[in-house]
């Protein structure tokens, strides 16, 4: 427990100095940039993370399973090739979609594609440097994507650009990160077309992942991704410009710290399992170590909402933004203990993991249309996707603990 509590310290502090960076610099921005601008960029991020977190098929979690350094190398290379296979279909259909039609969303056809290569490689190597515990490279990437991108909207701001901004800046980071994984990376890409054939043996022994893990984290992504999308058309890119950069201030915390935690905890759930050890305990304590962390922060914006800081850091423009942050309030704590332990697939309950996305995403889209044609308020709106949201999360990590303790019952 010890060493779990000083990896997560390191983890903690990086992403923590990342994520710093990432919202003092989006505060500046929405000083530059209207909501409009923001909403338009929401959109465009949102469909990229979505490509992104399922272009190589969920492979990436065989790396933590895998049970030699040349099993782990070739996790890794099936899913970069599954990954860049899939992402060269989409670029294409993007491109036949963006000169056949005549919608808006055309002239951001390629920001799509390239935002979604570099969230499947930061992905994909956060799971190699867990395996080899390189928590530093971790961090180090997290600063540089968190940096980058506020560096370069902030210099395009300077520009005559007619497109939008912040999808450019997006863009060009993008592509910082991905280069800078491949350098750090080498050793992983140097083989890959001399290894297809053993690539191809590693993706069809495991393909219960792609079957079920992979849909299930693509109904995760579109439930995450939803709010922002629905809002965007029931209400205008204003409002989602406005929800999203609320919900990625206050929200994102919560995913780096919680993630960081996951990581750690797939990796000793799999070892655990492997060794055919009690998983029970160490899961119970876990959650007593990041429960109270969640509980101060979510207490720290109350607080901050109910004192209207929100709305005086980020400016005029963005009316209204401490009632959104005071709504969400409750997906804070529940959400960051539903994704700390969340590891259906470690567990052997890939259905029941694709289930739960499948009732958030049906839940996420429910509330939010619902809400439209009730009482046609983004805050009602968004007050009703925060209690679902919530309930959910709840029910999830309960449900693990229950997995959990059956699997230990079965143990010798």
């Amino acid at each position: 427990m010890f060493s779990l509590l000083r990896n997560f310290g390191v983890l903690a502090f990086g992403n923590g100095l990342a994520q710093l960076i990432y919202v003092v610099g989006f505060v500046f921005l929405s000083r530059i940039y209207d909501p409009e601008t923001f909403g338009v960029f929401a959109v465009a991020l949102s469909v990229g993370m979505i490509l992104g977190t399922v272009a190589s098929l969920r492979l990436e979690i065989t790396i933590l399973l895998a049970r030699t350094r040349w099993q782990a190398r070739l996790a890794t290379q099936s899913s970069l090739a599954v990954a860049a296979g899939i992402l060269v279909i989409v670029s294409l259909a993007l491109f036949v979609l963006a000169h056949s039609l005549e919608a808006s969303w055309t002239e951001y056809w390629a920001a799509i594609p390239a935002i979604a290569a570099s969230y499947a490689l930061v992905n994909i190597f956060s799971f190699v440097q867990t395996k080899e515990k390189r928590y530093a490279h971790i961090v180090f990437v997290q600063i540089v994507r968190s940096s980058s991108i506020v560096i370069f909207a902030y210099i395009l701001n300077f520009s005559d650009i007619s497109t939008n901004k912040l999808v450019i800046s997006s863009v060009v980071s993008s592509a910082a990160v991905a280069l800078l994984l491949l350098v750090l990376e080498t050793q992983y890409r140097s083989d890959i077309f001399r290894n297809l054939r053993f690539i191809s043996a590693w993706v069809s022994r495991h393909r219960e992942v792609p079957l079920f893990s992979s849909p299930a984290v693509l109904v995760s992504s579109l439930a995450n991704q939803a709010p922002v999308l629905l809002i965007a058309l029931l209400f205008g890119q204003g409002s989602a410009g406005i929800f999203s950069l609320v919900h990625r201030l206050i929200n994102q915390p919560v995913q780096i710290l919680s993630g960081a935690v996951n990581r750690m905890y797939l990796q000793s759930v799999s070892a655990k399992r492997m060794a055919r050890q009690p998983v029970l305990p160490f899961s119970i304590g876990l959650l007593r170590i990041v429960a109270p962390i969640a509980v101060v922060g979510t207490a720290i914006v109350l607080v901050a909402a109910y004192f209207g800081l929100f709305g005086y850091f980020l400016g005029d423009e963005w009316q209204n933004v401490d009632q959104y942050v005071f709504l969400l309030t409750p997906v804070l704590f529940t959400g960051f203990l539903a994704r700390s332990i969340a590891g259906f697939a470690v567990l052997g309950s890939n259905r029941i993991g694709l289930a739960y996305q499948v009732i958030l995403l049906i839940g996420v889209s429910l509330a939010l249309v619902l809400s439209r044609l009730l009482w046609e308020s983004v805050l009602a709106a968004v007050l009703a996707l925060s209690v679902t949201m919530a309930i959910i999360y709840a029910s999830q990590t309960l449900t693990t603990l229950w997995i959990t303790k059956e699997r230990d019952n079965q143990l010798p």
